[in-house]
Formats: C-alpha cells, structure tokens, sequence
C-alpha cells in the first residue's frame, strides 16, 4: 500500500482504508492460526497441574 501512495498512484485517505482492511485480514487470519493451538496449550496446563499436584502429595 505505501509503495503505491508513494508513487502517487492512490491517495492518503486510500492508504488509509487499504492499511485498516488489510491489517483486520491480517488479525483474522492470525485468529484462526491461533485456534489450532488453543486446545493444545488447554491440554498442557492440564497436564501440568496433574504432574505438580501429584509431585505435591508425595512430599
């Protein structure tokens, strides 16, 4: 988008909308990046209280 309003060929306000829609792209598409690992990283704390509990009782 800067390349373009650099060399004249969109305008500020342009720029502008082009940044806004492509950086709320960019957050969804993280968003659903993301969600293949949420359940993953649930598991793990799982696990982790399991172990530190367990470590826990036999002190």
């Amino acid at each position: 988008e800067c390349k373009e309003y650099l060399d004249g060929e969109i305008s500020f306000k342009e720029l502008e909308n082009l940044i806004t829609i492509h950086t709320t792209q960019l957050a969804k598409r993280q968003r659903t990046f993301n969600k293949k690992f949420q359940s993953k990283a649930l598991e793990f704390d799982k696990a982790l209280a399991t172990l530190r509990m367990k470590f826990s009782i036999e002190k």
